[in-house]
């Protein structure tokens, strides 16, 4: 009953019911619809059931309030209801982290990992943190650790942070030293005709880190001047009112943003291990082109140029780790879940003379069950969770609550 195999049909009288059979036609096709149709009294009702046999009820009643359906209902639709039951989720594996202050040249670095002296004789470090992670890292070591009874690896990507710099051209600037020009097409737009060459407080400023991105004007923050040290006020004010600690998006935020006062704006990333590395960071200047000066022509904020990273190629547009504090060392359970990680938690890293200083990240962050700092902006946000990990077990799903779609159809039947 109700399918598209069901065939029959109704002696709908002078009801006028086959005159919605075009749309009801178009309900029963439209998937996710909801609907209830039936008449109140049909006269006949002829179902075919199977070739050549006929059953043909009189005088049925409607099934009244839709929970359930009869000789006399046309159509009955239900949207699916989703799963909305924890889907569960897999063990996590246990990592210990450790940042090396590099602050202090010819420091060494080796772990006592279940008796064994990894690396064998301590590394001493150069002070280039991704010479230091590829050897510490090595074939061998990584072998070492792995007869002791862990995982061994390195990089270079702790506290991270990223920077765009704004400039400002003069009107008859004809060579660029920012990402927004070309020398030739700088030359082309600079000019001293009227003040077509300044900023106006409806032209706006984006700027996305990761997957942070907020846009700016003057007059959106009612700053009052238009110089270099004004948009970065602005900006500022739109990344604190987004992603600040009272923010609005302030539980998405990935990075705290500084400014100088002379055009270079800092964004530091809140997690501290290598989750903060290599977020691509972008940056956009237009024309609000809605209020124009005194002279009747439309500041254009051609003269804004900016760099993103150390340099005007777009190759360094993202997050790098400190030069200091960047080289992080981690060491991993080869079992995920809560079991046999004992030798992990014995681990223990040089203090003997010249050792070099490693500092241990920590973490309240938990993947599977409630956190401390889960509802809290920097107490959760902040909280490094790639270098460092809590080994906890796997969760099952949770029965499955959703609903299939109800179709029961019998338009066909109508006119």
């Amino acid at each position: 009953d109700g399918l598209a195999t069901d065939l029959g049909s109704f002696d709908d009288g002078t009801s006028g019911m086959d005159t919605l059979k075009t749309y009801l036609t178009h309900i029963a096709a439209t998937s996710g619809s909801a609907a209830f149709v039936t008449f109140d009294t049909v006269q006949t009702e002829t179902d075919t059931e199977t070739t050549g046999t006929t059953t043909t009820t009189l005088n049925v009643a409607d099934a009244g309030d839709g929970s359930t359906t009869n000789e006399a209902t046309v159509l009955k639709m239900v949207a699916a209801t989703p799963n909305t039951a924890d889907g569960g989720s897999s063990a996590t594996t246990a990592r210990r982290g450790w940042y090396v202050n590099q602050q202090s040249a010819n420091g060494v670095v080796q772990f006592t990992i279940n008796g064994v002296s990894v690396p064998a004789s301590a590394y001493t470090l150069t002070g280039n943190i991704a010479v230091d992670a590829l050897n510490i890292a090595s074939t061998a070591n990584k072998d070492l650790a792995a007869a002791a009874g862990v995982i061994l690896d390195a990089n270079a990507k702790g506290y991270s942070a990223g920077t765009v710099s704004l400039l400002e051209y003069a009107n008859d600037a004809s060579t660029s030293t920012d990402e927004r020009y070309t020398s030739t097409s700088l030359a082309a737009a600079s000019t001293d005709t009227g003040s077509l060459w300044t900023t106006g407080r409806e032209d706006t400023f984006t700027v996305t880190v990761g997957t942070n991105s907020v846009t700016a004007s003057l007059s959106g923050y009612s700053i009052a001047g238009s110089a270099i040290a004004d948009i970065e006020e602005a900006i500022v004010a739109a990344w604190a009112y987004k992603y600040g600690s009272a923010g609005h998006a302030s539980l998405s935020a990935i990075a705290t943003i500084a400014d100088s006062g002379t055009g270079l704006l800092t964004f530091d990333m809140l997690q501290d291990d290598s989750g903060g590395f290599g977020k691509a960071i972008s940056f956009s200047v237009s024309d609000g082109s809605t209020t124009t000066n005194l002279g009747g022509a439309t500041r254009t904020s051609g003269n804004i140029g900016y760099v993103i990273g150390s340099t005007a190629a777009s190759t360094d547009n993202s997050t790098t780790a400190s030069a200091t504090s960047g080289l992080i060392v981690t060491l991993t359970s080869p079992n995920s879940g809560t079991l046999q990680n004992s030798i992990l938690s014995g681990v223990t890293t040089r203090t003997a003379a010249i050792a070099a200083s490693m500092v241990e990240f920590t973490t309240t962050y938990t993947a599977n069950t409630a956190w401390t700092g889960a509802t809290s902006v920097y107490a959760g946000v902040s909280q490094p969770r790639t270098d460092v990990v809590t080994g906890e077990a796997s969760v099952a799903a949770s029965t499955s609550n959703a609903v299939a779609a109800t179709l029961f159809t019998r338009v066909a039947w109508l006119g």
